[in-house]
C-alpha cells in the first residue's frame, strides 16, 4: 500500500506555519492602517442627515438615548409606511453616529471593518477548525487571505466604507449574514443549542428587515446546505429550520410595506421577473471575468496549500464537484435579481459590494470542495501538482519561502485600484485634510445662529471620503434635509 507521505500537506515545522500566519495578518494589518488613518476626515452626506434629522433633533434637545430611540422607532414606521420597508436597517440609519457630534462619524470605518473581520473570524472559526478539523493557524491564514481582496477591492470603497447609509445597510448586514451562518453550523456542535437557537431568531428576523439580496439569498443558502447534509444524511439543525422561517417572516414584513409602492413608483422601466433573472445571469458573469485579476489570483494561489490540506482532514466525501460550481453561480447570481427587478439595473455601488464579497466566499468554498474531489480520487493528482511543489519549496528554503509570500500579498496594497493605495495616496497628496479641513468649516457655519447658509464649493473630492454634495439649488433634496437636520431655512452652495 502506497504511503502517504509523499501527499501534500502544509510544511510540519510548526514555526514555518506560524511565520507564513504571522505574514499574512501583517498584510491585512498594513491593509487598515490607512483606511482608519483617514477616518477622523470623514464626514456624513446626504441619506445619513434624511434618516436621522429626527433623533438628531432629539439628542439635541435631552442628550437623552430614551428619546433618540424613540423617534428612530417612529423614523421606522413613518418610513414603512411611506418609502420602504427595511425595518431594522432604518432604526440603525436613524442612529447614525454623527448625530450624537460630528467627530462620531470617525467610527463609521471602524464599525463596518471591524465587524467584517469578526465576521469572518468566527464563521470560518467554526468551518475550519470544529467541522473540517484544521488547525488553528491554517484557519487563521485562510481568514487573512480572504479578508485582503475584501478589505482591498470593494467595487466603491466610500460606499463600503466610510459612508455610513450605504455601508451600514450592506457591509454590516453582510457581516451579520456570515454570523448567523456560523450560529447555525455552531448549534449542531455546542452543548447550548438553545441559546444560538434565539441568536439565530433574532438574526434573522433582523436581516429580514435589511437589503434584499441578502435577505433573499441567504435562505437559499441554507436551504441548500440543508438538502446536501440530508443527502448525506446528516442531521439539519433546528436552528436551521428556525432561521429559515423566520427569515421569511422578516422578508414578509419588510415586502409588504405600503411604502415600497410608493418607492417603486419612481422606477416604471422594470422588467419582468424571468428578464431580470436572465440580466441577473449574463451581470453575474460579466463581472466575475472583471474580478478575477492578478491580485485575487495571486491571494488564492496562497490559499490554496491550505485550504487542500483541511480539505483532505475533512470527513466529507466531496461527490458533486460541478454541481457545487452551478449551485455557487446560481446564488452568486440571485443577489443581482433585486436591483434588476425593482431598478432594472445591478444596483449601487454598496451593493454590488457584498455581491462581490460574496463570490471571494463562493470562491474558496468551490477551491476547497475540487481539492477535496481530487484528493479522494487521484493519488497522482496528490503527488504531482503544483501545490506539493510548494511544500517541497517551503521545506528546503523556508526564508526566501517568506520573502515569495510577503511580497507576493504585499504587492496588492500598491495596486492602483485597491483602496488601501487611495487612501495612502490621499494622505501623502493632502487632499484627505483639505476635504476635513473643508468640511469643519461647513459644520462651524451649520451650527451658528443664522438661518440662511451659504458654503463655497468643495476644493477636493477624495474618492474614499466623499459621495456627494449639497448644490446651489435649495430645494435639491440634499439640500432640504441637511437644512432640516441643522433647523436652517435653506442651505446652498455658491
Amino acid at each position: 500500500m502506497e504511503t502517504r507521505q509523499s501527499e501534500i500537506s502544509i510544511p510540519n515545522n510548526n514555526i514555518s506555519t506560524k511565520i507564513i500566519t504571522i505574514i499574512c495578518w501583517f498584510i491585512v494589518l498594513c491593509a487598515i492602517i490607512p483606511l482608519f488613518m483617514i477616518a477622523p476626515y470623514n464626514y456624513p452626506a446626504a441619506d445619513d442627515y434624511s434618516f436621522s434629522i429626527n433623533t438628531h433633533q432629539a439628542w439635541e434637545k435631552t442628550h437623552s438615548l430614551i428619546p433618540v430611540l424613540q423617534e428612530a422607532c417612529e423614523m421606522v414606521k413613518e418610513k414603512y409606511y411611506h418609502w420602504q420597508g427595511t425595518y431594522s436597517a432604518i432604526f440603525l440609519m436613524a442612529l447614525q453616529p454623527s448625530l450624537f457630534g460630528v467627530h462620531a462619524y470617525t467610527w463609521v470605518p471602524f464599525i463596518i471593518i471591524t465587524s467584517l473581520i469578526l465576521s469572518y473570524l468566527w464563521f470560518l472559526k467554526i468551518l475550519i477548525m470544529d467541522i473540517c478539523n484544521g488547525s488553528r493557524y491554517i484557519y487563521l491564514t485562510v481568514c487573512a487571505c480572504l479578508l485582503i481582496p475584501t478589505l482591498l477591492f470593494p467595487v466603491n470603497g466610500v460606499e463600503a466604507f466610510y459612508w455610513y447609509n450605504g455601508s451600514i445597510f450592506y457591509g454590516f448586514y453582510f457581516a451579520c449574514s456570515l454570523i448567523l451562518l456560523g450560529c447555525i453550523l455552531k448549534s449542531s456542535l455546542a452543548n447550548h443549542k438553545l441559546i444560538y437557537n434565539i441568536i439565530c431568531i433574532f438574526l434573522s428576523l433582523f436581516i429580514g428587515g435589511g437589503n434584499f439580496s441578502t435577505g433573499l439569498t441567504l435562505p437559499l443558502i441554507i436551504i441548500t446546505a440543508s438538502i446536501f447534509a440530508f443527502i448525506h444524511k446528516k442531521k439539519i439543525p433546528t436552528a436551521a429550520y428556525l432561521s429559515v422561517l423566520f427569515l421569511t417572516i422578516g422578508l414578509c414584513i419588510n415586502i409588504i410595506a405600503p411604502g415600497n409602492e410608493i418607492r417603486q413608483a419612481n422606477y416604471t422601466d422594470t422588467p419582468n421577473p424571468i428578464i431580470a433573472i436572465i440580466k441577473s445571469i449574463f451581470t453575474g458573469g460579466k463581472n466575475l471575468i472583471h474580478w478575477i485579476k492578478i491580485p485575487e489570483l495571486i491571494v488564492f494561489l496562497i490559499l490554496s496549500p491550505f485550504v487542500y490540506q483541511t480539505a483532505k482532514k475533512s470527513s466529507f466525501q466531496f461527490k458533486y464537484p460541478l454541481l457545487i460550481s452551478i449551485i455557487s453561480f446560481g446564488i452568486y447570481c440571485a443577489m443581482y435579481t433585486p436591483p434588476f427587478f425593482a431598478m432594472n439595473n445591478e444596483g449601487p455601488g454598496r451593493l454590488v459590494n457584498i455581491i462581490k464579497y460574496s463570490f471571494f466566499w463562493l470562491l474558496l468554498i468551490n477551491l476547497f470542495y475540487y481539492c477535496g474531489y481530487f484528493c479522494r480520487r487521484s493519488t497522482t493528482f496528490c503527488n504531482s501538482i503544483w501545490i506539493n511543489k510548494m511544500k517541497v519549496f517551503i521545506n528546503k528554503y523556508p526564508v526566501l519561502a517568506y520573502l515569495t509570500i510577503t511580497i507576493a500579498l504585499g504587492s496588492t496594497l500598491f495596486r492602483s485600484a485597491s483602496s488601501t493605495h487611495n487612501a495612502v495616496e490621499i494622505l501623502q497628496n493632502g487632499d484627505a485634510k483639505q476635504y476635513g479641513k473643508e468640511m469643519k468649516e461647513r459644520y462651524l457655519l451649520y451650527q451658528n445662529s443664522d438661518k440662511e447658509i451659504i458654503v463655497k464649493p468643495l476644493s477636493v473630492k477624495p474618492p474614499l471620503l466623499f459621495i456627494t454634495d449639497i448644490t446651489n439649488d435649495k430645494n435639491h433634496w440634499i439640500n432640504q434635509n441637511i437644512a432640516l437636520y441643522f433647523n436652517k431655512e435653506y442651505i446652498i452652495s455658491q
